[in-house]
């Protein structure tokens, strides 16, 4: 039961940080476009 556990707050882990590396993509490629067509 241990394991499992473990397991499943890995995989958690994984896709909280999957997500936040997402957002924080998005909002650099946002940045980005936005200086490009914003000038």
């Amino acid at each position: 039961m241990d394991s499992v556990l473990r397991l499943i707050g890995l995989s958690v882990n994984e896709i909280v940080y999957k997500v936040l590396f997402i957002i924080i993509l998005w909002a650099v490629i946002g940045a980005i476009l936005g200086e490009i067509f914003g000038s």
